[in-house]
């Protein structure tokens, strides 16, 4: 297993005994990822979504490594990969699965106008979209509302409760197929003001809103 993160590179790994007259495969199900042989990159027949985007170490190759760089990874490289290489004297076949992992950002804000008091759970940039569910102490709750948005293929996802008992401390739970994050707000006490962390002012773009008497407190579920 290799993971990649979004929009980076990776290596995916592909070790082979040294020989001669060298002839490299890589391939994700039906497409063609890469060739080389006579000493030289085959790229006539390459996929298009891996255009421009894969490398060989070429230098490595007679030591017995063909390991191949993907660069700027997206979420559908994601899978398992085959490298066959063959040799006048050895053939060797490696499966290497990617998981491409994205760097999502999280948030909780809290609101309060004259008539009601609001807490606003954000996920951004994630993949797929993610499931947002709140607790009121130990009991789900609906939320009040949402909003999501796309950038390519990645997920903004907010979602809004509404406050009814400030008595009682809010869950917001954002739910993804490999983690899940929570966060907990609970009132503290009349006078006491708390602002967002400068990183989550960056990525809620604007929304730079006090946190009066509120307690944010983040925790990492599970993750797997």
């Amino acid at each position: 297993m290799v993971t990649g993160l979004f929009s980076k590179d990776c290596i995916l790994p592909c070790l082979f005994p040294p020989g001669i007259d060298e002839v490299i495969y890589w391939k994700k199900g039906d497409k063609n990822v890469h060739s080389y042989y006579y000493q030289t990159d085959q790229l006539e027949r390459q996929d298009p979504d891996y255009r421009h985007r894969t490398h060989l170490f070429h230098e490595n190759i007679p030591g017995g490594n063909a390991s191949l760089k993907l660069s700027n990874v997206t979420v559908t490289d994601e899978g398992p990969y085959s490298c066959y290489v063959g040799t006048q004297q050895t053939k060797t076949e490696v499966e290497v699965t990617l998981r491409v992992r994205v760097s999502s950002y999280y948030a909780l804000e809290y609101q309060k106008t004259d008539t009601k008091r609001m807490l606003k759970c954000y996920a951004f940039l994630t993949y797929p979209a993610p499931r947002i569910s709140w607790l009121q102490g130990n009991t789900s709750i609906q939320e009040t509302d949402q909003e999501e948005a796309r950038d390519g293929v990645l997920y903004s996802l907010r979602s809004d409760q509404s406050i009814t008992n400030t008595a009682d401390p809010y869950r917001c739970r954002i739910h993804l197929p490999h983690e899940q994050w929570s966060a907990e707000w609970t009132m503290q006490g009349r006078n006491e003001w708390k602002s967002l962390p400068a990183s989550l002012r960056n990525v809620t773009a604007g929304f730079r809103a006090k946190l009066n008497t509120v307690f944010l407190q983040w925790g990492d579920m599970d993750k797997g």
